[in-house]
């Protein structure tokens, strides 16, 4: 998949997570704005808060690094990797990092999705898309994958396959993000 199409997936992802069919939660008030994100490519990106059904959530993510976990419940390797997120989570969030779990399993997975992350303790955030269309657009080809945007959204790091307790690239490209931006 080329740069652009890639660009174009990402721009899809955001849409369809928070246009049509995200369920999550997060702080924040409604802004007149919106959510800028640079990929790879050096494409921006500007999805309108207005457009939004739920409009706070880019407040609580804006001028924030983000860390996007595409996962599902079935998923051995995307279980597996939980406490890490957790662990990335508890450690960066006070440093500007939001940690997203972004769930692709279909809509009937509402209650299974809930019943995990609760008996694992998750206090990031957790999304649930059911359109799994949008992976071969992302250019994902297994799960978990997860992508790491600084915080004015540009694409930074990418990983196909579970993070694991010590990555030292994942880690060394958090510490260097969170130091430039405070």
């Amino acid at each position: 998949m080329s740069c652009s199409a890639r660009s174009r997936a990402v721009v899809g992802l955001i849409a369809v997570v928070l246009l049509v069919g995200c369920t999550g939660h997060a702080k924040g008030k409604p802004q007149s704005s919106g959510t800028t994100l640079v990929l790879r490519n050096h494409q921006t990106i500007v999805v309108p808060d207005s457009a939004l059904v739920r409009p706070s959530l880019p407040a609580a993510i804006r001028n924030r690094a983000i860390l996007l976990n595409v996962w599902a419940t079935w998923c051995t390797p995307c279980r597996a990797e939980f406490h890490v997120l957790q662990s990335l989570h508890a450690e960066y969030s006070s440093k500007g990092l939001v940690v997203i779990g972004l769930n692709v399993e279909d809509s009937t997975a509402e209650k299974r999705i809930a019943r995990f992350v609760g008996d694992q303790g998750v206090t990031f955030s957790i999304w649930h898309n059911s359109d799994t269309l949008i992976l071969p657009q992302l250019d994902i080809s297994g799960l978990p994958t997860s992508v790491l945007f600084d915080s004015r959204g540009r694409e930074l790091w990418r990983r196909i396959g579970a993070v694991e307790v010590g990555d030292r690239e994942l880690t060394n490209r958090l510490r260097k993000l969170l130091v430039e931006k405070t």
